[in-house]
């Protein structure tokens, strides 16, 4: 059990550490920082609490989401963030198979 731990250390601090975290770092001060980017987050979270309250589609909220989405900046941020939530998924999933792998073979 305490090798997993270890191994999951030292997977958390490489994952940290890499290139993918690091971009979304920067990506994210980008978006802290860029007008245009900040001036669509307010209109789309606008738009969301909007259909929220009214719970009703509209064409504003498609295009403020789209006109979001579709900037480059959080655009490459979502891909990102996407693919590090899937490699996070598949690791709980690895984690768990091996932690209840070692759980049956210590109640043997």
């Amino acid at each position: 059990m305490i090798d997993v731990m270890t191994e999951v250390d030292n997977t958390v601090d490489i994952i940290d550490k890499s290139d993918i975290v690091e971009r979304l770092r920067e990506l994210k001060l980008i978006m802290d920082s860029d007008e245009e980017i900040i001036k669509l987050s307010i209109n789309f979270n606008a738009a969301k609490e909007k259909y929220n309250k009214d719970n009703k589609i509209t064409k504003d909220l498609i295009d403020t989401k789209k006109n979001y989405y579709n900037n480059s900046i959080v655009s490459e941020y979502r891909m990102l963030y996407t693919k590090l939530n899937n490699s996070f998924l598949k690791f709980n999933k690895d984690l768990n198979g091996l932690l209840n792998n070692g759980k049956d073979a210590c109640n043997k």
